[in-house]
C-alpha cells in the first residue's frame, strides 16, 4: 500500500471517530439538560397530594412536605427532619406509580406501586402494591399514613 493510502484510512478512521465522539456529546447533552424540574400538580384530589408529597421530599422541601400530613396524627417537625435527612430513608433506590383513589368511609386510598431498585448488581427491581392513606381535614386532603420509605414506623408510638 502507498502512503497516499494510509492517508485516506487515517482520514476516514478519525472521520468515523469525530462522528461518534459528536454523537456522544449530543447523547450526554440531551440527557442532562433534558431532564426538567417536575412542578407541583394541583392539591385539589388524593392523587395530587400525594405526587406533591413525594416531590417535595425529593425536592427536599421539607417544609412543604411536612404541611402534606395531617395534623393530628403526624409527628414532630424534628422527628420528621431526622428520617429524611438520615443518611438513607430508602428514597433514593424507590419509584413511585401513582394509582387510583378509593374512598372507604372518612378516609381515602389511594393506590401506590412502589419500584424498588435492587441492592444487588444482578437482581431486577421488584414491585410492591400499597396504598397511602388520606382525610379531607379543612377543605383540603391530608395524609395520614404512607408507606416505607416515604413513612417512618416508629412515628406511630411517637404520635401524641
Amino acid at each position: 500500500m502507498t502512503r497516499l493510502n494510509y492517508m485516506r484510512q487515517d482520514r476516514f478512521l478519525f472521520a468515523i471517530l469525530g462522528g461518534i465522539g459528536v454523537l456522544v456529546i449530543a447523547a450526554l447533552f440531551i440527557f442532562f439538560f433534558r431532564q426538567g424540574e417536575q412542578d407541583y400538580a394541583v392539591e385539589d384530589t388524593p392523587q395530587g397530594v400525594v405526587r406533591n408529597f413525594i416531590l417535595a421530599l425529593e425536592k427536599e422541601d421539607y417544609d412543604r412536605a411536612y404541611e402534606y400530613l395531617q395534623a393530628q396524627e403526624r409527628p414532630e417537625y424534628e422527628q420528621f427532619l431526622q428520617y429524611f435527612m438520615g443518611p438513607d430513608a430508602g428514597m433514593q433506590r424507590t419509584a413511585v406509580r401513582i394509582g387510583e383513589a378509593h374512598p372507604t368511609g372518612e378516609r381515602t386510598l389511594v393506590g401506590l406501586t412502589l419500584i424498588h431498585q435492587s441492592s444487588e448488581p444482578f437482581q431486577d427491581a421488584y414491585y410492591e402494591e400499597t396504598t397511602a392513606s388520606l382525610v379531607k381535614e379543612g377543605g383540603r386532603w391530608a395524609i395520614v399514613r404512607m408507606p416505607y420509605p416515604y413513612w417512618d414506623w416508629g412515628w406511630e408510638e411517637k404520635l401524641p
